[in-house]
């Protein structure tokens, strides 16, 4: 993405693959998570919302996966679960 959309180089290696997905809202971005952890192929963790573990059973090895939203969200934050907009 870094090269493709924005023309910078991607700087040092990493161990996971990054995805972007043009999403409209954080709904839209949930449902794409929960339908790839409905395949059995992904695992969430906790502490990373952005990222799954995919795991391929036949040739047995796990990878971070890292979920990048845009679009409709690209300058959004998403509320943390325990932090909700008082309404008044």
């Amino acid at each position: 993405m870094l090269v493709n959309l924005w023309g910078q180089p991607p700087g040092r290696a990493t161990v996971d693959i990054d995805f972007g997905f043009a999403v409209t809202d954080w709904a839209e971005f949930d449902r794409l998570r929960e339908e790839l952890l409905a395949t059995g192929r992904f695992t969430r963790l906790p502490q990373k919302e952005q990222r799954l573990i995919y795991t391929d059973p036949e040739q047995r090895f796990k990878l971070p996966v890292d979920f990048i939203p845009f679009r409709g969200v690209a300058s959004e934050r998403k509320p943390s679960p325990g932090r909700r907009k008082a309404t008044s």
